[in-house]
């Protein structure tokens, strides 16, 4: 049996990753869900394949709500994937009033560098008002 085996990377905070197998043969498509804990979003993904000279990455398909389908190389992979809290602009792991000010900063043209996938925190595809609005909420309400 030439199956290969299918790891999840055990450093995710903030969500998990289940995978419909352990193990497949090559060609065989594999499912997996990247589920985000509450107040988390799924952030990047991917599945790397060590084809015994060099790290390959594999193309992975996302249904656009957590779940994604790759087919299976003929060598090992590991699922990888990362999650960020909403709100939490510096990407410290938490949301304090340094995100706000840091928000405000970047909306003002001023030099800030912010997580802007956690800044969205409308989920609208864009950084405004209404997304500092939201981080005063979080604030509130912590």
């Amino acid at each position: 049996d030439d199956r290969f085996q299918i790891g999840v990377s055990d450093t995710l905070s903030g969500g998990k990753i289940i995978a419909d197998r352990t193990n497949a043969l090559a060609g065989d498509t594999v499912t997996f869900t990247v589920a985000a804990d509450t107040d988390f979003n799924a952030g990047d993904v991917s599945v790397i394949g060590f084809d015994g000279n060099t790290l390959v990455r594999i193309q992975t398909v996302s249904d656009g709500q957590g779940g994604y389908t790759f087919t299976m190389p003929s060598y090992p992979v590991i699922i990888n994937a990362d999650c960020y809290m909403l709100c939490d602009v510096t990407g410290d792991g938490m949301v304090d009033i340094i995100d706000l000010i840091r928000m405000k900063k970047y909306l003002a043209d001023i030099q800030s560098i912010i997580h802007t996938a956690a800044a969205d925190a409308c989920s609208d595809g864009e950084l405004n008002a209404e997304d500092t609005a939201a981080i005063k909420k979080a604030l509130l309400f912590k």
